[in-house]
């Protein structure tokens, strides 16, 4: 039986999907089974800034939806 070190071993892992199947299973039966755990990884999803989901915060920062104007700058 896992402990909740898991979800602090893989949780970022997780949130990623750069688990292994065998790995994902564990994980997610642990959280079945443990609320703290499950809601302690909800919200390492979301951002401390805005309380949006991390994940898309980040893809949507980085991935425009239109092209970038490039940028004439000189330092």
């Amino acid at each position: 039986m896992q402990t909740c070190s898991i979800v602090a071993e893989l949780g970022d892992a997780y949130i990623l999907g750069a688990l292994e199947p065998a790995e994902t299973r564990e994980l997610e039966e642990h959280l079945d089974k443990c609320p703290p755990c499950r809601e302690r990884l909800e919200a390492s999803k979301r951002s401390p800034l805005t309380g949006k989901p991390l994940c898309k915060t980040i893809l949507r920062n980085s991935c425009p939806t239109r092209p970038v104007a490039p940028t004439t700058a000189t330092l």
